[in-house]
């Protein structure tokens, strides 16, 4: 009964909401606005309170004149009606929210992601989250601080949550084979053996896993485009560990090019029919992907080129030096003790002080008077030639050895992507058109536009181009992206148990229709008796018999009528009922010569009316024919019958000899029996 009441009040809630018409009333009483600090990259999402002019009004009324104006309320408002929200989220059918995490050397990036039915996924929420680089060495320390983290990015509850996080794993070599066309249960053997003809791997330490494309059609032989890999189980673990430990352990985890295949397999950037390819510039190397026009994972290369080699060449550079103090302040404040702990720049320090320049402000650049952003370009013109042959290297291997069609479009992911010089150049020398990977570009972006209440993108371009790891890993799922802690031998094990729960599932959801079927059958018998119970009920009603004392003393005399008739008749024809049952029961070896029936006669005794019978009787005298031997055993059987009928009783031999009867002996008899 409470909980009637409750669903009672939830629904005339539901029902008063509905009659205002429109879903925006709830997103009315609290706006949601961005909360963050650009300079530390920390971001945070809450509601917005503010003290009404009601509730200023009763302050002064109770004589809270002087009290302190209160501050903005940060706190988790239940919206307009917590019932209604609560009956919301037990009658939903929207999908969990998906966490894509990336861990970076100095900073963690999450971001939120909620997925609406058929439409795009809606961006929830994001966040940059600075890490100091001895954090790294502490194990507790790291798990806590992202517990921490994780506990205020999630909310209250983490049940609907899926988080996915994405590492740089060493030596990944992915591979995409052609093998013939086997069963499913063959397909691991089989990729397993040509991956290892392929690329040579230890597989102690290691976790080997596959994704199947699809089938196709090579010179007319059937073969499965398979993408084969190998990562170290002990990276993976760590990372999986620190999460678990953490207490938000994770749905999946996948490298930095499955992260871009799901970006493409979900058509970021018009992406269709268009063979991709993606150029991301690490620290120490970088890595060259390319996709097929479904925007699998076709072929991967790692190459030394990185921003360290850039690095160096501004370092060898002639013309590198130290920052100009023409344009400096005519009053500048000095704080001698930072002066006197800070040590000598380093020319290395200068040269990445001058590379990771041309990312920044130009104006701020140019007021502190560094080198221009072609001066440096020019310097680092070697390296990116070298970098760029090797990427006109890879496109061409594809282009011969794959899928024989060139590269259309080339997306460059990383910090250079905040570069229009660097993008332009690569693209004029390729001849492709190049842009950056942006996940809040609403015109690209696989996401939907915010919401006006919600979180709006970075204004930084940087910043948005930073989350595209995490954005990629947000549209995770194991149907379509590479899971190294669910591998085809998990997703084996898993077809199997749920195939098992499916069979059980369908021999109870059998069992139940067959009883729902037996249950409706008796209901539909019982409900037949019952209309004919009430029909016969009815007649019963309707039916009123003419039965009275004098019908029931003329049907007892009429019965005793015919009853005595009955008698009489018996009486008549006994005689004749008596020897034509001894006709029957004599056998053709006895001869009956002498036959008397006595009837007896009915004699007056106890008064009047009563009458006594006296016992009647048949007297049989004859021969029996036969071996001499047998006629005894004869006249017994015969007697045994004559006892079995139903008109004689009580057969007694009144006497039996042995006489000749012509010329052989005979048993001559004389039996009595009684009639009954």
């Amino acid at each position: 009964m409470p909980a009637l009441i409750f669903l009672k009040n939830n629904l005339r809630e539901l029902q008063g909401h509905v009659l205002i018409g429109t879903w925006d009333i709830f997103f009315k009483i609290g706006c949601w606005r961005a909360y963050g600090n650009s300079s530390t990259g920390v971001y945070d999402l809450h509601k917005h309170d503010e003290i009404s002019s009601t509730e200023k009004l009763l302050d002064l009324i109770r004589g809270k004149r002087n009290a302190k104006a209160k501050p903005p309320r940060q706190t988790r408002s239940k919206g307009p009606s917590a019932s209604f929200f609560s009956l919301r989220k037990i009658f939903s059918f929207q999908k969990a929210i998906i966490i894509g995490a990336d861990i970076g050397s100095d900073e963690l990036k999450l971001l939120k992601v909620r997925q609406i039915s058929d439409q795009k996924p809606e961006v929830l929420d994001y966040r940059i989250i600075p890490l100091e680089s001895h954090i790294f060495s502490d194990k507790r320390q790291l798990s806590n601080m992202l517990h921490t983290e994780m506990k205020r990015f999630c909310g209250a509850s983490k049940k609907n949550v899926r988080i996915w996080s994405v590492i740089s794993t060493s030596g990944f070599q992915p591979r995409y084979l052609r093998i013939p066309k086997v069963s499913k249960k063959q397909t691991p053997d089989a990729v397993y053996w040509a991956y290892k003809k392929n690329t040579s791997f230890e597989e102690k330490g290691m976790i080997f896993d596959f994704q199947v494309l699809g089938d196709i059609t090579e010179n007319g032989v059937r073969k499965t485009e398979v993408i084969a890999y190998a990562v170290s189980e002990e990276e993976v673990e760590q990372v999986r560990s620190l999460f678990s430990k953490s207490a938000f352990p994770l749905k999946g985890i996948s490298a930095y090019p499955f992260f871009f295949q799901n970006l493409f397999r979900t058509q970021c950037a018009h992406t269709a029919s268009h063979h991709m390819c993606n150029l991301y510039l690490g620290k120490t190397g970088s890595r060259i992907d390319i996709f097929s026009p479904k925007g699998y994972l076709i072929l991967s290369r790692s190459i030394k080129a990185g921003m360290d080699s850039m690095i160096e060449a501004i370092k060898d550079h002639p013309d590198a030096k130290p920052a100009s103090f023409a344009h400096a302040p005519d009053i500048y404040n000095l704080n001698l003790y930072e002066i006197a702990d800070k040590k000598a720049v380093s020319s290395t320090d200068q040269a990445e002080q001058i590379f990771f320049s041309l990312f920044g402000n130009t104006a701020l650049r140019e007021k502190r008077g560094l080198l221009s952003e072609a001066d440096i370009f020019q310097m680092i013109l070697p390296a990116l030639k070298r970098l760029t042959r090797q990427l006109e290297i890879t496109i061409e291997h594809y282009a011969s050895n794959f899928y024989h069609k060139p590269v259309e479009r080339l997306y460059i992911s990383g910090e250079i992507g905040t570069s229009s010089r660097f993008t332009d150049y690569i693209g004029s020398r390729l001849k492709i058109p190049t842009a950056a990977i942006d996940p809040f570009d609403m015109e690209i972006s696989v996401f939907r536009p915010p919401h006006p209440a919600r979180r709006v993108p970075p204004e930084k371009k940087s910043e948005r181009l930073a989350f595209a790891p995490a954005a990629g890993m947000s549209l995770s799922d194991d149907s379509v992206t590479p899971n190294f802690i669910f591998t085809h031998k998990a997703k084996q094990k898993f077809a199997r148990i749920r195939r098992i729960q499916q069979i059980i599932y369908a021999c109870f959801f059998l069992i139940a229709m067959g009883c729902v079927g037996i249950y409706y059958h008796q209901g539909y018998l019982a409900s037949e008796k019952r209309a004919t119970l009430a029909q016969l009920r009815q007649e019963m009603r309707q039916y009123t018999p003419r039965v009275n004392q004098n019908l029931i003393l003329q049907k007892v005399s009429k019965i005793k009528r015919a009853k005595k008739k009955l008698k009489a008749y018996g009486k008549k024809y006994l005689s004749v009922a008596a020897i034509s049952e001894l006709s029957v029961l004599t056998p053709s070896g006895i001869r009956l010569t002498h036959m008397t029936l006595s009837l007896g006669k009915l004699d007056k005794a106890g008064g009047e009316g009563g009458e006594e019978l006296v016992s009647r009787t048949v007297a049989l005298k004859g021969i029996i024919l036969g071996e001499p031997m047998a006629l005894e055993s004869t006249l017994a059987g015969y007697l045994a019958g004559l006892k079995k009928s139903p008109l004689f009783n009580n057969p007694a031999i009144k006497n039996s000899v042995i006489a000749l009867f012509q010329d052989q002996k005979v048993l001559r008899f004389d039996v009595e029996l009684d009639l009954i």
